[in-house]
């Protein structure tokens, strides 16, 4: 006897409102689709990197993940804030799907204890 479960649900795509919108030529772009990206949008590309929000990195992904698609003459454009947003969406894309992003219980170790606890040095009083 087989026994499946359905899928998980994942986010394939995310709505970007814009706070400074993009001007190409006489279009204005106030809001960005992303979508989850494959393995193929991520060449040449550090995960690292991307979970970082470095830069340099997210002006390569965004172009091959964005609708409208965007430039990485766009993405050096954007501003901060909205460059901000769409690096913080992009490293959700990543995360456990069956646990919710930053979840408490996902902050515990497996020995029990927390990650921000830190052992005091021996011979201290504590």
């Amino acid at each position: 006897m087989t026994t499946t479960t359905a899928p998980a649900t994942k986010i394939e795509t995310v709505v970007i409102e814009l706070d400074e919108p993009l001007i190409r030529g006489n279009t204005q772009i106030s809001e960005l689709t992303l979508r989850r990206p494959k393995s193929g949008a991520l060449r040449g590309v550090s995960l690292m990197d991307l979970m970082n929000m470095n830069v340099s990195a997210l002006q390569v992904v965004l172009p091959r993940i964005s609708e409208p698609a965007l430039t990485q003459f766009d993405v050096a454009a954007m501003d901060p804030a909205d460059l901000i947003k769409c690096g913080m969406e992009v490293s959700v894309f990543w995360h456990r799907r069956r646990t919710a992003p930053w979840s408490p219980s996902r902050s515990r170790r497996r020995d029990g204890g927390h990650r921000d606890r830190v052992p005091l040095a021996a011979g201290r009083d504590g």
